[in-house]
């Protein structure tokens, strides 16, 4: 048996946030407030494709919705939904830290929004455990 350890996935969600905050900051004054959240979305999205395009052959057992000829669909789905709360704290962040300093990020911005694209995803891992305990008590 071998373990499956997604890490060109991991390392594609943290350039894409990186990327994210860049382009959040930068689309916030041109285009209005709600900006980041519409980058969030798109951000999400791009994770997504990319984990449907890197999802190899599974095996039954490792599908919770689809069967294994879907299973690049049940991937991309997975992906976009969790990183959406993912993201979202990070526009929250964007947005927060553009009213205390509309000039621009300075590197403590960028690292806030980033940090808090990092939360969100300890948020969700926290959630699916919690939920696992109790559906598996």
């Amino acid at each position: 048996m071998s373990a499956v350890i997604p890490g060109f996935l991991i390392i594609t969600v943290l350039v894409v946030m990186v990327l994210f905050v860049r382009v959040a900051w930068w689309g916030l004054p041109r285009f209005g407030e709600l900006f980041p959240w519409v980058a969030a979305i798109g951000a999400a999205l791009v994770v997504a494709v990319v984990a449907a395009v890197t999802r190899g052959p599974a095996s039954a057992d490792e599908l919770l919705f689809t069967r294994p000829s879907s299973a690049w669909l049940e991937s991309a789905v997975l992906a976009g939904v969790v990183m959406l709360p993912v993201f979202g704290f990070s526009a929250r962040s964007v947005g927060q830290r553009w009213i205390r300093n509309p000039a621009g990020p300075s590197a403590a911005d960028w690292i806030a929004g980033v940090f808090a694209g990092i939360i969100g995803l300890l948020a969700v891992v926290s959630l699916v455990i919690v939920l696992g305990v109790l559906v598996w008590r």
